[in-house]
């Protein structure tokens, strides 16, 4: 589930060119993430009827439901963003031009932070015999998609951030 070492190598990644970022994102990076997540949750759900799936389950899926709405609305912004500027779109009344990179860096944190939060839970359970293993594959699951998620992140605050932030300051 994990992205390899070479889809997201951070030299490959910085040496793309805008629209070949777009499409990354679009062909690549979003469907992976989507689909982990969409996985998670359908594990989550499978299990929602079980005698073990307690609150803590209840929990959980009810927080990766929400990293996916989150996920979903960021990777949007960063594609509209992306095309907004291959297509050279300099329309000031433009949703997408009043995007900042702060905004974007802010969808990240909230993002971490519900990651932070289902963390937390799955530690607080440590190694409760009680769980099914259908339950321990979910959370394993949300592990995967965490770390995916930070090795997106760093990526757009260490090279694609920088290279759009001069553009934004352009159209201002």
């Amino acid at each position: 589930m994990n992205f390899s070492g070479e889809l997201l190598n951070a030299e490959k990644y910085k040496r793309l060119g805008l629209k070949e970022l777009e499409q990354l994102y679009k062909n690549t990076i979003f469907p992976h993430l989507n689909n982990g997540i969409e996985t998670t949750c359908e594990l989550f759900e499978s299990i929602r009827d079980e005698d073990k799936f307690r609150e803590d389950g209840a929990i959980a899926l009810s927080l990766i439901q929400e990293v996916h709405q989150l996920y979903n609305a960021h990777y949007i912004n960063v594609t509209q963003l992306l095309t907004f500027f291959i297509e050279k779109n300099v329309n000031r009344e433009s949703a997408v031009s009043q995007l900042t990179i702060p905004q974007l860096i802010s969808d990240h944190h909230r993002i971490q932070d519900v990651f932070k939060t289902i963390n937390r839970l799955s530690n607080q359970l440590g190694n409760d015999f009680q769980r099914t293993s259908l339950h321990r594959l979910a959370y394993a699951h949300i592990n995967n998609i965490s770390q995916d998620v930070a090795r997106v992140f760093f990526l757009e605050e260490e090279y694609l951030f920088p290279r759009l932030f001069p553009l934004l300051q352009r159209n201002e």
